[in-house]
């Protein structure tokens, strides 16, 4: 009786490996709000190389959510006996309040490569699981909002003038440097221009830059404004 037993338990075990295995995860557990978190997932395909070729856009409660840093890195690996070839995807969460922040489950469409053909299996719905993980508000930080936090943070500014002696009409030119170590450029926040009596102030378009190696980042925010002397 055992002798037929396992000669029928280990096939059904072999054939119970899903098609489609999706997993997701965040890197740290905890961190400091502000602080860059990566909510990483992974999809795979049973003897195929499964891909989500439009990653839908996240909206998370107390948290800012930036798209994901590529188009994925390739997997492989071997699951209850069977291969299991995907992509890994990464997408980078500030926290912007204290507490328990939860990633919620959310539904994407993944599509799947035979393995040895061009032939695909279509779009499938699968499901990514939930995550969270804790946020704590650095001393003295309560009550502000959009806060960076970093262990390497620069802030510059520069002023330029066609003149050296200020008329009604002569224009200023102002432009400021943000950099940040783990902070992405978009992840700053906005600069606020008060309007001051007698300046016309007129702000550029704001240019992000952000430089990644070998899985570290740095982020880069230049902002320009214009002050024209009105009287």
């Amino acid at each position: 009786m055992n002798k037929w037993l396992l000669t029928w338990v280990l096939p059904l075990s072999l054939q119970a490996a899903e098609p489609v295995v999706v997993r997701s995860s965040v890197e740290p557990q905890q961190a400091w709000q502000g602080q860059r978190v990566l909510l990483t997932i992974e999809v795979l395909g049973k003897d195929a190389w499964a891909q989500i070729p439009n990653m839908p856009t996240l909206q998370v409660s107390g948290a800012y959510v930036l798209p994901a840093d590529s188009q994925g890195v390739r997997l492989q690996e071997q699951i209850d006996g069977a291969q299991y070839t995907g992509q890994q995807y990464q997408l980078s969460l500030y926290p912007q309040q204290g507490g328990t922040i939860t990633i919620p489950a959310f539904s994407v469409e993944v599509k799947s490569k035979v393995w040895g053909t061009t032939e695909s299996t279509g779009l499938t719905k699968q499901i990514v699981p939930a995550v969270e993980f804790t946020s704590k508000v650095p001393p003295g930080a309560k009550g502000l909002d959009w806060l960076v936090s970093t262990e390497s943070f620069s802030a510059t500014q520069t002023w330029s003038s066609s003149s050296s002696d200020m008329k009604v009409g002569n224009a200023l030119k102002r432009k400021v440097t943000l950099t940040a170590n783990n902070v992405a450029g978009m992840a700053f926040k906005p600069l606020n221009y008060p309007q001051t009596e007698g300046l016309g102030i007129y702000p550029a378009e704001p240019t992000v830059e952000d430089k990644r190696d070998r899985g570290s980042l740095s982020g880069l925010r230049n902002e320009e404004v214009t002050y024209i002397f009105e009287g």
